[in-house]
């Protein structure tokens, strides 16, 4: 019988992470959008520096600084006043890179100043592509990862058919004469998304420490586009890596992967066993963690050969103790068997 499981509370946890990734990402848009416009129409104009400080804003994750610069310039005989240094000012707990602005610009001073040609009210001090919000699109990227995840997850197809977890886990594809078994490995777009996200979350840090958290469009995005790469090359690793999967062909009454080469001088494909070669299903768990305060384990089912030392791992899946005892026992019966399973690792509960 299939189990059902609801997916609504994660429906609804992936909705609210969204929502609240949507308003960064919309600012985020704006404010780039306006900054390549800025720098696209905007004309340079004299202008003079009325005022020009740090801002500084503390709660109870720090204090953010961020500058505060106004001026004033005039188009067509009318004084106008701004105080947009551009369009990608962010309060952040770099105070240098808040200095570095407000150094540049001292209040009484000199400079020249950008206004929009359309609407002479607004200006900018620094326009240009260089001063895009792109640190920010790296430091939202772990968090975009998280939202991919989520969705693969609430949208998947729901593949279970059995009332056994581990058989679900295991068993790919049976159809009722040849079954399929694949070990637990991590999917491909698992390995992207935590490659990705985990490279942009480190890289954040480095270039935070390094360039400050205004650091050049080109090192951001650059990092970026390398980050992307890097997952690429990781996923397409993972997948190749990944064994084949083990084959249970009920009609020729042998269990094997096909095209599997040993790693021997002449590295010949290995044969399938046949059923009758099977003296028992046995299962090996070693401990990986815990999950919710449960130890978790990665259970190897073997199966022990008739005139042959080594024993032939069939597929191997994660989870509490006693896990795998069920898909073994499935084994044991698809291949004729009916010995019990020895006990799982050390100081886990005896199996049922």
């Amino acid at each position: 019988m299939k189990r059902r499981t609801s997916r609504f509370p994660l429906l609804i946890f992936a909705l609210f992470w969204c929502a609240i990734l949507g308003v960064f990402d919309g600012v985020l848009a704006l404010q780039t959008l306006r900054q390549l416009d800025a720098s696209r129409r905007f004309v340079p104009v004299p202008a003079r520096v009325l005022t020009s400080e740090v801002e500084s804003r503390s709660d109870s994750d720090g204090a953010t600084y961020r500058p505060e610069i106004s001026f004033e310039y005039t188009v067509a005989g009318r004084t106008h006043q701004s105080d947009t240094v551009h369009y990608g000012v962010w309060g952040t707990s770099d105070r240098d890179a808040a200095d570095a602005i407000v150094d540049r610009f001292p209040a009484g001073s000199q400079t020249t100043a950008y206004f929009d040609p359309d609407d002479h009210a607004r200006a900018v001090l620094l326009p240009g592509a260089e001063h895009l919000p792109s640190f920010l699109v790296l430091f939202l990227t772990p968090f975009h990862c998280v939202a991919a995840g989520l969705w693969v997850v609430v949208l998947r197809p729901d593949r279970r058919r059995y009332d056994e977890p581990a058989l679900d886990q295991a068993i790919r594809a049976d159809d009722g004469t040849v079954a399929r078994l694949r070990s637990a490995t991590a999917p491909a777009w698992l390995a992207f998304l935590i490659t990705l996200g985990a490279g942009s979350f480190l890289s954040v840090f480095a270039i935070a420490l390094t360039a400050g958290f205004d650091a050049p469009t080109p090192l951001s995005l650059g990092t970026l586009a390398g980050l992307l790469g890097l997952a690429a090359v990781v996923t397409v690793l993972a997948v190749r890596r990944r064994p084949p999967p083990m084959v249970l062909d009920r009609a020729t009454q042998t269990i094997g992967r096909p095209g599997l080469l040993r790693t021997d001088r002449f590295a010949v494909p290995e044969s399938p066993t046949r059923f009758r070669e099977i003296r028992a299903i046995t299962v090996q768990s070693k401990s990986w963690g815990e999950v919710n305060d449960v130890p978790h384990y990665r259970h190897k089912v073997l199966a022990e050969r008739s005139g042959n030392p080594e024993p032939l791992e069939v597929v191997a899946v994660s989870g509490p103790a006693g896990f795998a005892e069920p898909l073994a026992a499935w084994i044991r019966e698809q291949v004729g068997l009916a010995r019990a399973t020895p006990a799982g690792p050390p100081g886990a509960p005896p199996s049922p």
